[in-house]
């Protein structure tokens, strides 16, 4: 009985790390195959399963000698199970919202386009087929709210609201927003039916929940203060809410909170010599999933820095700092992907998040500017390097 409720609680512990490698798998292959306008549902899940084994492998005989020795789930398995369907029935039925013209109608059919297509860029066919110059001046009027060029063959101007020109000629557009949230709701409605793409909302609200226990936990070894923790997050009004509202909010935060929980792990464990990079890997991969979630990631890179920089003066342990340095290299490296995914898949939106955010703070030739502080940085981080090995 003993070793059955051992076993029990180390394939818990495996079964978690496993559901997650998976998601970002997933979430990778998908945008991959999204911008080669081959996204497939069926292709994604196949691919996804078999690089997520080819993923979890070489890790395989450490993690379950670490679930079944030095940390396990034991007894946390009736406090999450109570946190789980807490979160459930409250974000259960979440609001299936298929009308244009506001984020949430965006995100649902850019989700149902995904699926039906395949690709990132989306043919206006009944434009294309219009060959009489005053029928299609009529339907450009009550259709394009802007014609103004931006950037020839990339941004030129507004159709629908949510939906810009990317090359007017073409009659080729493309949707507001970055696209693993609708990615995630296209998967749900394969499996699950069109109706029910929304269930991915519910999905990762159940994670955010989740990991927001287990990240509480691993700081403070009490799981009464990880399920308080976990409890008023499920009972949250707002996360209540943005689980069943379908825009990012609450895939971003699971995607942040999971990452910033396998930071934790790995470090904590490291701490008492039990070194599993594939913790930080996996984090890496998450950040990586919010990057492409919401633009605004952007803003968790000064976080990261910073811990860049204190990783070089105060940790001690040339491994772990080895490994953590890896690690945020990898973060900036993955963000840097999602730039340049931005900038080719999703101009127009960059442009303009980027022009509204940035350039506001640092005003003209604020490309100029941003480049020359992240040289400073880099400079930065090389005092900081040459001090630390002096």
């Amino acid at each position: 009985m003993e070793n059955s409720g051992k076993n029990h609680h180390v394939a818990m512990g495996v079964l978690i790390d496993v559901l997650m490698v998976f998601i970002v798998n997933a979430s990778m292959l998908s945008i991959l195959l999204l911008c080669c306008s081959l996204f497939k549902v069926d292709i994604v899940l196949i691919l996804s399963l078999f690089s997520s084994y080819l993923t979890f492998r070489p890790f395989q005989k450490a993690l379950l000698s670490y679930h079944s020795s030095k940390f396990s789930y034991k007894n946390h398995g009736l406090f999450i199970l109570i946190l789980l369907i807490i979160s459930f029935i409250i974000a259960s039925a979440p609001y299936f919202y298929i009308r244009g013209g506001q984020d949430e109608g965006v995100y649902v059919n850019a989700a149902a386009t995904f699926e039906r297509t395949g690709k990132i860029f989306q043919d206006d066919d009944i434009r294309k087929n219009i060959g009489n110059n005053n029928i299609l001046k009529i339907y450009d009027k009550y259709n394009f709210r802007d014609r103004k060029i931006i950037v020839h063959g990339k941004y030129e101007g507004v159709f629908l609201p949510g939906i810009y020109v990317k090359d007017i000629e073409q009659s080729e557009y493309v949707f507001q927003f970055y696209p693993l949230h609708p990615i995630w709701m296209s998967i749900f409605g394969k499996i699950f039916g069109g109706k029910n793409r929304v269930y991915s909302l519910v999905f990762f609200s159940l994670i955010s929940v989740l990991f927001f226990y287990l990240l509480f936990y691993e700081l403070f070894a009490n799981k009464w203060i990880a399920f308080t923790a976990g409890l008023l997050l499920a009972l949250n009004p707002l996360h209540a809410f943005f689980s069943k509202f379908p825009v990012t909010e609450v895939v971003f935060l699971s995607f942040t909170l999971s990452c910033f929980f396998y930071l934790v792990r790995y470090y904590e464990l490291a701490k008492k010599g039990i070194y599993c990079p594939f913790y930080l890997l996996l984090a890496v991969g998450l950040i990586g999933c919010s990057f492409f979630t919401r633009i605004s990631g952007f803003m968790y890179l000064p976080f990261f820095y910073s811990l860049t920089v204190l990783t070089i003066l105060f940790v001690g342990d040339k491994r772990i700092r080895v490994h953590l340095l890896f690690s945020f290299f990898g973060v900036f490296l993955i963000y840097i992907m999602s730039l340049i995914y931005g900038l080719n898949f999703s101009y127009p939106y960059s442009h303009d998040i980027y022009t509204l955010s940035i350039g506001k703070i640092l005003g003209n030739n604020w490309g100029f500017k941003v480049c020359l502080i992240c040289i400073l940085a880099l400079l930065f981080l090389l005092v900081v390097s040459l001090t630390r090995t002096a």
